[in-house]
């Protein structure tokens, strides 16, 4: 009787484990889920709510792809950590990053210190939560006419469509940003292309395939491009404006 009273169910304790298992991924999805939702609080605070900006110089996020999100927020947390290294060692940003594109390819001193804190993991998840947000609202719906297609759109449309929204994954859905927000990019685009070199505490932009694009455009045709891409409707469909 006593050997028989030593002896331990090996499947009851598996069926603990798995509780206590079970009971630990719970609790870990419910702590999850409140970092994700005070998480993206702060991005609506600056990017409206629900992602529709209602500022000219921010971004709308609801609807963007969640590859391009989740890419760009890791590049701001490059951008931020070269640039804390290069404090700690008393190192100029405009110096360590001549001639080199590394760490540098999205900069925005707002966005690296709001994405400081945020693992991988949760890039992630804001990435997909914000995706599938509606890009619009109901009330806003597209109107019948389109702003005619600037020539100089015909260079975008091999990466961005007809319509502004992508071919691929990682490429942006321009159509229905905000005009100001665009323009501004371009501009960054433009100004990396032209050799110049972001000073402390200045946004910068690079990319080699739009530096090449853009970096013949006027000013014109740069108003023209923005004003016609933020007319056109987010979901395909005709002008928003």
């Amino acid at each position: 009787m006593c050997g028989l009273t030593l002896f331990t169910n090996p499947l009851a304790g598996q069926a603990q484990m798995s509780q206590a298992s079970q009971v630990s991924q719970a609790s870990q999805a419910i702590t999850t889920s409140g970092v994700l939702q005070e998480t993206l609080k702060t991005c609506f605070s600056c990017h409206g709510e629900n992602g529709i900006s209602s500022m000219p110089s921010h971004p709308s996020i609801a609807g963007q792809k969640g590859d391009y999100i989740a890419k760009k927020l890791t590049a701001f947390k490059m951008a931020g950590k070269t640039h804390d290294a290069n404090l700690e060692n008393d190192i100029d940003d405009s110096v360590s990053n001549k001639g080199t594109r590394q760490g540098r390819l999205r900069a925005d001193p707002v966005m690296e210190h709001m994405i400081k804190g945020l693992d991988s993991v949760l890039i992630v998840r804001v990435a997909e939560t914000v995706s599938k947000l509606a890009c619009r609202k109901e009330t806003n719906r597209p109107k019948s006419r389109l702003y005619p297609a600037p020539r100089s759109v015909v260079e975008c449309i091999a990466c961005h469509g007809s319509k502004g929204l992508g071919k691929r994954t990682d490429t942006p859905v321009l159509a229905g940003q905000q005009r100001s927000y665009l323009r501004r990019q371009l501009l960054l685009i433009r100004e990396t292309a032209w050799g110049a070199l972001p000073r402390e505490g200045e946004s910068a932009r690079a990319h080699p395939i739009m530096e090449r694009q853009v970096a013949r455009l006027k000013i014109q045709d740069v108003d023209v491009l923005a004003k016609y891409y933020s007319s056109l409707d987010c979901r395909g469909g005709l002008s928003k404006k």
